[in-house]
C-alpha cells in the first residue's frame, strides 16, 4: 500500500498571500535592523573620534590655562615696569635720572604681551560637527563662546599690539640708545618671556649705572611716556579683567569636561 504524505504546497503551486506577507516582513525586518546596526555602529565610531578630539581639547585648554595664568603675572610686571618708566621721563631732571634701568624698562615696549589660545581641535571639533555628540548643552554652548572670544577678542588685541609695536618700536629708538638697548634686551625678553622679575643684585647694578638718551626732545619724550602710558592702561584691564575672566571660563570648560567624559580616567 502507497502512503501518501501531505505537503504544505498547494495543489495548484501558488502560495497563500499570508506567505508573502509574512516574507515581506521578515525582510523588512533584517533591512531595519541592518539599517540601525549600520547607524548604531556609524554613531558608535562618531562618539569615539569626538571623545578623541575632546581629549586634545581638553589637554589645549590645560596649556591654555597656564598660558593665561602666567599671562597675568607678566601684565603686572610690564605694569610696574611701565610706571617706573613713566615716572623717571616725566621728571623735570631727567637728564641726571637716566640708568640702564630705564634701558630695561623701555625695553618691555620692544614686546608684545597678548596671549593667543590654541583652538586648532576646537575649530575641527565644530566644523566637523562632533560637538553634537557632546550630551552637556552647556559645554556645547561655553565652547561655542570661547571659540569666539579667541577668534573675536583675543585675536583683536593681538593685531592691536602688533600695529601699535611698530609705532612704539619707532619712538624707543628716537630716544634710547640701540646699542644700549639691544644688549640690555638678552634680560628683559627672557625675564617677560619667564613671568620673572629682574633679579635684586641687576636691579641694583643697573640702578648704579648712569647713562643718557640720544635726545632730550620733550615732545619726543612725551611720545614714549604715552605708550608706556598705554601699556600700563592695557596691563592694568587684561591682569584683572579680560584675563582673569577667560581663565573662569577656561576652568568651567575643563570641569564640564571631567563631568561628561571622566578626563582623569
Amino acid at each position: 500500500m502507497e502512503v501518501h504524505h501531505e505537503t504544505s504546497e498547494p495543489e495548484n503551486g501558488v502560495k497563500p498571500w499570508k506567505h508573502y506577507l509574512v516574507e515581506f516582513f521578515m525582510l523588512f525586518l533584517a533591512v531595519t535592523a541592518g539599517f540601525f546596526a549600520e547607524n548604531l555602529r556609524d554613531s558608535f565610531e562618531e562618539e569615539k573620534k569626538a571623545k578623541e578630539m575632546a581629549i586634545g581639547l581638553y589637554e589645549e585648554l590645560v596649556q591654555d590655562s597656564l598660558q593665561i595664568h602666567n599671562a597675568i603675572i607678566r601684565q603686572n610686571l610690564l605694569k610696574d615696569e611701565m610706571s617706573s618708566l613713566i615716572k623717571t621721563l616725566s621728571d623735570k631732571d631727567v637728564e641726571n635720572k637716566i640708568t640702564l634701568l630705564t634701558y630695561y624698562e623701555a625695553s618691555y615696549l620692544l614686546e608684545t604681551d597678548m596671549v593667543i589660545p590654541a583652538n586648532a581641535n576646537l575649530k575641527q571639533l565644530i566644523s566637523s560637527g562632533r560637538i553634537r555628540y557632546f550630551k552637556n548643552k552647556e559645554l556645547i554652548s561655553d565652547l561655542s563662546r570661547w571659540d569666539n572670544v579667541i577668534s573675536v577678542q583675543f585675536m583683536d588685541r593681538h593685531e592691536t599690539d602688533q600695529k601699535r609695536l611698530i609705532e612704539e618700536i619707532k619712538s624707543v629708538n628716537r630716544v634710547f640708545r640701540p646699542e644700549i638697548t639691544d644688549s640690555i634686551r638678552m634680560y628683559s625678553f627672557n625675564n617677560f618671556l619667564n613671568n620673572k622679575e629682574l633679579d635684586t643684585g641687576n636691579r641694583a647694578r643697573f640702578e648704579n649705572t648712569k647713562e643718557s638718551l640720544l635726545t632730550y626732545n620733550i615732545s619726543d619724550l612725551s611720545e614714549v611716556t604715552g605708550w608706556a602710558s598705554e601699556r600700563r592702561k592695557n596691563a592694568i584691564v587684561r591682569s584683572e579683567l579680560f584675563l582673569p575672566l577667560q581663565l573662569s571660563h577656561i576652568r568651567t570648560i575643563l570641569k564640564d569636561f571631567n563631568e561628561e567624559f571622566d578626563m582623569n580616567r
